[in-house]
Order: C-alpha cells, then structure tokens, then sequence
C-alpha cells in the first residue's frame, strides 16, 4: 500500500514521495563511572555518578560547548583526591571558550575554602575588608560597607592566621583586575572582591589544602587578559610514607642516623619538623606555597642554620 501523499497547487494535483524512512540513532551510551569516596569532615561516604556531573554539575561554555568524556572523569577523580563535595557547593566544572577551543576547569566556592582551613586544627580564624579611596586617602576597611558618592572601592584585603606560625598571610587584590562591572560585581562589589582576598589568603596559609584551586572570578580574570592562566591541580601521585622522607633526611645529611637503636632521640622534634616541611616541599605547586614554606622556614627557631640552609636549597630546587 502506497503512503505517498498528494497536494494541489493551482487545481492540479501532484503526488509526494513518502520520506525515506532511517532508522533511529542509537542512544548514547553512558557508562556507569562511579567514584567513592568520603569528602573532607564528613563520616559517611558519598557517590558521585558520570551521568550526574554531566547534567547537574557542568556550564557549558558560552557558546555552548559541553566538556569531553575525559573533562568530566578528571573533575571527578579531582573531587575525589581533593575531597570536595560538589553537592554541597564546594566544587562545580565551568567551560570557556578559548583561541585553543573549550577549556574545562573545576571551579571552587569560597565556602570550601573556609570549610577546609576550619578543618585545620592549626587555623586561628580570618578576617577581610575592603580598600577604600576617598580623595587623596586609601583607607583599608574591616568588612564591606562604604559610601557610594564619597567613597570608591579600590581593592579588597584579608589576613589568615594559624596557631603554629608566627607569619600572618596578608592579602590585597585590586578590584579592577578582578570586577566585570556586571551582576553581583554591580550590586555588591565590596562581598566580592573581598572573596577574592579571602581566597588568595588562605591558600598562603594553607598551601598543602588549597594550592590551584581558585575561585569563578580569579578564572573569569584570567579568561579575559586580566591574569596570566592558572594552573589547575593536577592528579596526585601516591605520597611518600614519613619512613621513606625520613630516609632521605639521613641521605641528605638534614638528621644524623641513630646508631644505638635503643637511644632515645632527643631530636625527635627537629626530625617531626624538618619531615613536615620535606612533605610541603614535595607537593607545593605554586609559586605562593613555595613563599609561604620559605618564610615558616626562615623562621624556625627549631632547626639549626645547617639544617635551614639544607632545607631552604631542596625547596630551591625543587621550584627552579
């Protein structure tokens, strides 16, 4: 039986092919990646599902560019190493055009951020402001408020402290590097920039926890020319036991070796510290870690010149 349909133009009538009748594409596939883990203060483990990153946790860039299989698996084994939870608002994966094409990154919230110092018992608690310009006079402000008119926010600042450090980690980040002028930028300028500062200041902190990871409004500077790139944080590799580092110490000739096994070590604080520090050293990325570690260890009480001067050559090295 003929489905052809007929229509009529001007009284004749003229008969249509039927349409050539494909067959369906196939569904795509999702495969069923999962990775568990437990996020950082948490008690019970969580799930987090390809499909479910894929709808819930990815903006796709401007254009509309959707990340790769394989953006999508590395923002999930990144949550994992970091121990974000992304259900929370710690972690979302954001797109952007590029020259290069799209380009994926994990995108981290301020609160994470805090969540994480908090977590650190050596945290001593942070405080923030603005940087205010009325005339001639550059006022730095403890919180957000200030007069429209007879002031300009210029800049925000934040100081993170910690129980075991003597260092307070100051941070000042200019407002125009950072502020599109537009959205939350417009209503509330002084709240965002001071997150920026908050940011920037407790990864000085806490280089370990919070090395490459940033904020939306650190990547949009970048995306626009403002900042150089930054780089994302890369998929850790097994970290050394403190039994391998404290076989290096001895190799480096950073603590002498006990010969009498039964010996008390009357060391045994300077070799903690000095452990601690070859940790940092090994899994410092940036260059902010790296200025952080430096000054703890300028200011040490605990290690001998020797040592310090040991110390401070393997973080040279190891940041070229």
């Amino acid at each position: 039986m003929s489905t052809d349909t007929a229509t009529k133009v001007n009284g004749k009538t003229f008969k249509e092919p039927e349409a050539a009748q494909l067959p369906a594409a196939p569904a795509r596939s999702k495969e069923a990646i999962v990775v568990k883990y437990t996020p950082l203060g948490a008690t019970e483990e969580m799930e987090l599902k390809f499909e479910y990153v894929e709808k819930f946790l990815v903006e796709p860039t401007k254009s509309g560019q959707m990340p790769t299989r394989a953006d999508i698996i590395k923002f999930m084994m990144l949550c994992k190493a970091r121990q974000l939870n992304p259900w929370e608002g710690d972690a979302f994966l954001l797109g952007y055009d590029t020259k290069d094409g799209p380009k994926f990154n994990l995108i981290t919230a301020v609160q994470a951020f805090l969540k994480r110092a908090e977590l650190n018992p050596e945290f001593d608690g942070i405080i923030s402001g603005i940087i205010v310009a009325r005339g001639n006079e550059i006022i730095e402000r403890e919180g957000s408020f200030y007069m429209p008119g007879d002031e300009t926010i210029v800049g925000g600042w934040a100081k993170a402290y910690r129980k075991d450090r003597k260092t307070i980690f100051y941070s000042s980040v200019p407002i125009h590097v950072y502020s599109t002028g537009r959205s939350r930028w417009e209503k509330d300028p002084g709240g965002m920039i001071q997150k920026v500062a908050k940011s920037a200041s407790l990864r000085d902190a806490f280089p370990n926890q919070l090395a490459q990871l940033y904020l939306r409004e650190e990547f949009d500077a970048t995306v626009e020319g403002r900042l150089p790139a930054l780089s994302q944080p890369a998929l850790p590799t097994k970290p050394r036991t403190l039994l391998e580092v404290s076989k290096q110490l001895v190799d480096k000739g950073l603590v002498e070796p006990k010969t009498d096994p039964t010996e008390s070590d009357n060391n045994e604080s300077s070799l903690k510290v000095i452990q601690q520090y070859m940790l940092e050293i090994e899994s410092c990325n940036s260059q902010e870690g790296a200025d952080s570690i430096w000054n703890d260890v300028k200011n040490d009480a605990s290690l001998s010149e020797d040592q310090r001067k040991k110390v401070l050559d393997l973080l040279t090295a190891k940041m070229g």
